[in-house]
């Protein structure tokens, strides 16, 4: 068993991976930006850690559309966003494996040439892929407009109808005001993170409707 030593190095609010390999009975430590935040565009995103000696060209090929083909650099340890499917991994023109990706997901693909031209594939799930469907925003994109003609238009219309004939102007705009306050104070809540989950903050912000 080979013994290592080394310095390791962790900054603040951040992530930091460190991958081992060998090469020419050497042992190299590869220290490379992680994370383990989902894809903004809800993309599946995967990384390669090779540890290959014979290997030179590593891609992905969509096993539904082969047209689809992600080429992987050895020396680049960056995440990358693909779509979602099964893929299947190629050494050169040789398929050595295959790995399902979902949206959302977060994966790590290990790579050791065992012997050579020998190869093993693993597949580690850093963060697991989406488990509700998007589909479920459509019901509160709905309901969205119902509550923004309850309060926001109704009140704009019954402040007008119902102010004298002088004040109709200063109502509504003290109506207006009183719009753009709530949207500051909107900001100012999800900005300043008074509580963790976002179902909370919701609730936090109906209770403040009444």
């Amino acid at each position: 068993m080979t013994e290592l030593s080394g310095t390791f190095y962790l900054n603040p609010a951040g992530a930091v991976g460190y991958f081992m390999s060998r090469k020419g009975g050497k042992i190299n430590l590869v220290e490379y930006a992680d994370t383990a935040a989902k894809n903004r565009n809800g993309l599946p995103t995967i990384r390669l850690l090779a540890n290959v000696k014979t290997a030179k060209e590593i891609s992905l090929r969509h096993s539904k559309n082969w047209d689809t083909v992600y080429n992987i650099l050895l020396n680049q340890y960056d995440q990358l966003a693909v779509i979602e499917g099964e893929y299947g991994v190629f050494v050169g023109e040789r398929q050595i494996g295959t790995v399902k990706l979902s949206p959302g997901g977060v994966y790590t693909l290990l790579l050791d040439e065992v012997l050579e031209n020998e190869f093993n594939l693993q597949t580690h799930t850093i963060t697991p892929p989406n488990s509700v469907h998007i589909l479920w925003q459509v019901p509160q994109h709905i309901v969205m407009p119902f509550g923004e003609v309850m309060f926001a238009i109704t009140g704009l219309e019954f402040s007008y109808s119902q102010a004298p004939e002088s004040m109709k102007s200063v109502i509504q705009a003290f109506w207006l005001l009183m719009i753009a306050i709530g949207n500051m104070l909107v900001a100012f809540i999800a900005k300043a993170k008074f509580v963790e989950s976002q179902s909370l903050e919701y609730l936090l912000f109906a209770a403040l409707m009444f």
